[in-house]
C-alpha cells in the first residue's frame, strides 16, 4: 500500500473464492485522510508492475512454465523434477543439435547445467542468472544420459525451418507491439508462451531459438539479432513510452502554444527546396510527471537510453509531418513561410495528443477505401 501512494489510508484485505482459487482483495479510499484531496491513480498499473517486479527479485520468485503437459522449465520449487530433466535429456538427444556446445547452452535454457566433480558428472538445477537453487542430482540416476552422437540427429526439412522461422518473427513482431525496449525475461516469456525456448549461443553471444514440440533448433540468429536492438536491461512498454511523450507534450502546450517554437531549433533548421534539416532543441523532458516517476526506478545509463528514445521520436515525427507537408506545399506554392510552421505545428500537435498506432490508422484508412468502393457500388 506505501508503494502505491495509500501507506497512510485505511484499507482492509478479504478472502475470495468466485474463480476456483483463493485470492485476495484489499480495498481502500482515494481520499487522502489528511488532505482530503483525491489520491492520483492515472499510473497504478505501471506502480503494480513496478512492485511485482521488485518482489520477485527481493524474494527470488520463479513462475513455472509450462510446455505441453510437461513442466519442463525446471525451478527450485519444481514437481517431479527427476522425470522434467529426463524428459529434457530425450528431447535434446533426439533433436538437430550438432555439438556439445550447443547442447550445452540448449539444456541452460531448460534452467540445467552439466557439472563435473571427483565422483562424476551431475546436472544442477540453475536460474537465469546461472545461480544454483538446488541441489545436483548424479547422471547414474537417469536411464537415459545426455548423448553427443550428433550424426543421428533428429533432422527436419527447409520448408518446417521456414515456417518456424515465420512463426518466430510473428512472436518478436508482437512483443516490440508491447515494449519499446524489453528485457532478456520478457523475450523469453514472449517464446515460452507458444512452446519454444530461446537460448543464448556461448560462442558469440547471439540469441536462437529451441523448439521442443519439433525436437529441433531453429536457424534463427539473424532474425533475434535484428530485433534484438530493442533489447536493453529494463522494460519500457509502448503504453508507458506513448504516455510520457503525451504527458510532455501536454506541459509544454500549458507554457507555449506552439509546439514547433518549443521543440525545434529554427536557426538551425532549414526547410528549403535542396535542403532539409530539422534540429530539436535540447527536450527538458522533467517537465514530464509521468517521466520523473519512471525515471525514479532504473539507473543514469538507463535514462540516458530512454533520453535519446523520446528525442528521436519526436524527430521523427517532425521529419514525418514535415515530409507530408512538403508534399502537399508543391501545389500550394502560394503559402506563406510562416503558415508553413502554422501547419506543421498543427499536425504535431495532433499526432501527439491522439497518440495512435499506426497500425490502427492504417485499418481506419482501409475501412475508408472499402466503404468508399461500397458507395460507388451503388451507382455503377
Amino acid at each position: 500500500m506505501k508503494h502505491m501512494g495509500y501507506g497512510q489510508q485505511p484499507y482492509f484485505v478479504y478472502e475470495h473464492a468466485d474463480i476456483q482459487r483463493t485470492h485476495f482483495h484489499i480495498v481502500s479510499t482515494r481520499i487522502d485522510r489528511n488532505s482530503g484531496k483525491q489520491i492520483k491513480n492515472s499510473n497504478d498499473r505501471y506502480v503494480i508492475q513496478d512492485f511485482i517486479k521488485q518482489i520477485n527479485q527481493q524474494y527470488d520468485l520463479v513462475e513455472t512454465q509450462s510446455l505441453g503437459n510437461l513442466h519442463l522449465m525446471s525451478s527450485a520449487d519444481s514437481p517431479n523434477l527427476k522425470a522434467s530433466i529426463q524428459e529434457v535429456f530425450h528431447l535434446l538427444n533426439n533433436s538437430n543439435i550438432t555439438d556439445r556446445q550447443e547442447y550445452q547452452d540448449v539444456l541452460k535454457a531448460f534452467n540445467l547445467q552439466l557439472y563435473q566433480s571427483k565422483q562424476g558428472q551431475s546436472i544442477l538445477v540453475i536460474d537465469q542468472d546461472s545461480k544454483i537453487v538446488r541441489h545436483s542430482i548424479k547422471l547414474s540416476a537417469f536411464e537415459e544420459k545426455p548423448q553427443y552422437n550428433f550424426k543421428q540427429g533428429h533432422t527436419i526439412n527447409s520448408k518446417q525451418q521456414e515456417e518456424l522461422k515465420n512463426q518466430a518473427e510473428q512472436i518478436l513482431k508482437e512483443l516490440i507491439k508491447q515494449y519499446r525496449f524489453y528485457t532478456k525475461e520478457e523475450l523469453r516469456r514472449a517464446f515460452l508462451k507458444y512452446n519454444m525456448v530461446p537460448y543464448q549461443i556461448s560462442k558469440n553471444g547471439n540469441y536462437n531459438i529451441y523448439s521442443p514440440r519439433h525436437q529441433t533448433v531453429i536457424d534463427a540468429q539473424f532474425l533475434l539479432k535484428k530485433y534484438s536492438v530493442r533489447l536493453k536491461d529494463f522494460t519500457l512498454t509502448k503504453e508507458q513510452f506513448k504516455g510520457i511523450v503525451k504527458d510532455y507534450t501536454a506541459q509544454l502546450l500549458r507554457q507555449n502554444p506552439n509546439l514547433i517554437d518549443a521543440i525545434v531549433d529554427k536557426e538551425e533548421s532549414s526547410i528549403a527546396k535542396d535542403k532539409k534539416r530539422i534540429v530539436l532543441k535540447e527536450l527538458n523532458l522533467s517537465k514530464s510527471e509521468l517521466y520523473k516517476e519512471f525515471m525514479s526506478h532504473i539507473n543514469n545509463q538507463q535514462q540516458e537510453v530512454v533520453d535519446k528514445a523520446i528525442q528521436s521520436h519526436f524527430a521523427y515525427l517532425v521529419a514525418k509531418q514535415l515530409q507530408y507537408e512538403n508534399s502537399q506545399r508543391a501545389h500550394q506554392l502560394q503559402h506563406t513561410e510562416i503558415s508553413f510552421w502554422q501547419r506543421i505545428n498543427h499536425q504535431l500537435v495532433i499526432e501527439l495528443l491522439n497518440y495512435r498506432d499506426w497500425e490502427h490508422r492504417k485499418s481506419t484508412r482501409q475501412r475508408k477505401k472499402n466503404t468508399i468502393k461500397r458507395r460507388k457500388g451503388r451507382y455503377l
